[in-house]
């Protein structure tokens, strides 16, 4: 039996890994997996509801990180994951896309001389100025599995040099969204659109997120925002306390971030979606509703290929943005695999050698 730590640490992460633990506990693949939670998300909302929620034990393993500086938070990632691989001497690591806690997670791989397995490899943004695209950039080039959703994330690959340990596998997320959908009763009428805003570059600056939320008040629409945090606490820097009662009386929906079963139930109720998440990209795609990507670039750049999302860099395109959602017509689902990754990644590994 080899001993495999899975290293998880926000939201998107628990969504893939709790397919491929499922997969772990389903078949014979000789893997015991142990997960490891960095505290990248600890918020109950951002983190425990999606254990409960995806069928996922509690983590074995849990780390306390500062809300700091980010180079003290990632030491501190570093530290803790190399304090577990010392005690627990596991047989490999596996890290999910391109949040800090996947680079930290790598990185005390490529130290310790264990072999990582990277699942969302291959993903380009080609924007060096997203800290994800460095992070999954390096990532992929220590690790010895390189699980890529798409062809495209190959072709990346292939580009770089990177050709040994790449599987095509389809995309776990979609596993989990269509797991989650098998849970949830459809609606039966698409009204109004759902939002979603939290990357440092479209919040973290006060009159830049004030643009993007009144431009998305200007189209009329009715608009289901759950907040992040990180968004959360701008908009008080913005309109102070009574920032949820500004919000409201321009036409928000407010509430706080979803849990993975009322986010699927929403995008399903929902006959668009905005959104700067990339995994919200899919999901939308998925189910076959218009998405604008409030960025210039996405990762996903087979969704811009085949017509599912349109990219809108800055506020003043919305409106533009918006006639193309008036226009979209969905095009068909596959591009992310048939549900099947999952089972596709634990039979790369059960029949590789690990050292």
């Amino acid at each position: 039996m080899r001993k495999l730590l899975s290293i998880v640490g926000a939201r998107p992460q628990f969504i893939k890994a709790s397919a491929l633990s499922r997969e772990w506990k389903r078949g014979d693949w000789g893997v015991d997996e142990q997960v490891l939670h960095t505290g990248q998300h600890h918020d109950e909302q951002m983190s425990e509801v999606f254990f409960r929620e995806l069928g996922m034990e509690p983590p074995q393993h849990r780390l306390t990180v500062s809300s700091g500086h980010a180079a003290t938070r990632m030491g501190e990632m570093m530290k803790g994951i190399a304090e577990v691989v010392d005690r627990d001497q596991p047989d490999g690591l596996l890290v999910y896309g391109d949040t800090d806690s996947t680079w930290a997670g790598a990185w005390v791989a490529a130290r310790w001389g264990i072999p990582l397995a990277h699942v969302e490899a291959g993903l380009r943004s080609f924007d060096r100025a997203m800290p994800e695209e460095v992070n999954r950039v390096l990532t992929d080039h220590v690790a010895r599995w390189l699980f890529c959703p798409t062809d495209q994330a190959v072709h990346n690959l292939q580009r770089e040099g990177v050709t040994r340990g790449v599987v095509r596998t389809g995309d776990l997320q979609w596993d989990t969204a269509r797991w989650m959908a098998d849970h949830v009763v459809s609606p039966g009428v698409q009204e109004g659109v759902l939002l979603t805003l939290h990357r440092p570059s479209n919040v973290d600056d006060p009159k830049r997120l004030r643009r993007w939320l009144e431009s998305i008040a200007l189209l009329g629409e009715r608009v289901h925002f759950p907040v992040h945090p990180r968004t959360g606490a701008v908009c008080e820097r913005i309109w102070g306390a009574d920032w949820r009662a500004e919000l409201a009386r321009m036409g928000f929906e407010l509430s706080g971030p979803l849990g993975y079963r009322a986010l699927i139930e929403r995008v399903q109720a929902v006959r668009a979606v905005i959104t700067d998440s990339g995994g919200l990209q899919k999901e939308a795609y998925g189910f076959q509703k218009p998405c604008v990507v409030t960025r210039p670039v996405t990762e996903w750049v087979e969704l811009v290929e085949h017509g599912a999302v349109h990219l809108c860099g800055e506020p003043d395109g919305l409106s533009a943005a918006w006639e193309w959602v008036a226009q979209a017509v969905p095009p068909a689902v596959g591009l992310y695999g048939h549900g099947d990754a999952a089972r596709q990644i634990a039979e790369a590994m059960s029949r590789s050698p690990w050292r």
